[in-house]
């Protein structure tokens, strides 16, 4: 397991939400989002589901990355949702950078982003989202999503 550690100086992990206490099972969400009110809410919306998997959140990719690709094979997250708009690198740059890597071509990935258009969309689909997912407003509407969110396990 990754501690902050272990990290470059200057990362560190924002959070990470277990919603069981099964450390060993399969299910795991990477979140990939700047804005900690929105990881707080969707993830409060996922443990309403009752689910048994981690939640793990980072506010930026370049964690999100780096923690990733510390993992090994048997420990990558079943499922990785990723903001789109974020400063430094986008969502479409990170998928572009997941794209890079062999390993993590089965994860299936998300963008989940109040700011998309039909170009970004397209974009992002081109880049490896399985889907993009405009956030809700509302807590019925987050859990609209989170269910379809949940479809996508692996």
């Amino acid at each position: 397991m990754i501690s902050d550690e272990t990290l470059p100086p200057g990362i560190t992990i924002l959070r990470q939400s277990v919603v069981n206490d099964y450390s060993t099972l399969p299910l795991k969400i990477f979140v990939v989002d700047d804005d900690c009110d929105d990881t707080d809410i969707l993830r409060q919306v996922l443990k309403e589901f009752n689910q048994d998997f981690k939640i793990w959140c980072f506010d930026n990719p370049e964690t999100a990355y780096y923690y990733l690709d510390a993992l090994s094979n048997k420990e990558l997250p079943s499922l990785i949702i990723i903001d789109f708009k974020m400063p430094l690198l986008n969502g479409l740059d990170m998928l572009n950078k997941l794209k890079e890597t062999s390993r993590f071509d089965g994860i299936p990935k998300i963008i989940y982003s109040s700011h998309l258009n039909a170009n970004d969309i397209n974009e992002c689909r081109k880049a490896g989202a399985i889907d993009c997912i405009t956030k809700s407003s509302t807590i019925e509407g987050t859990r609209n999503d989170a269910k379809k969110i949940l479809s996508y396990f692996k």
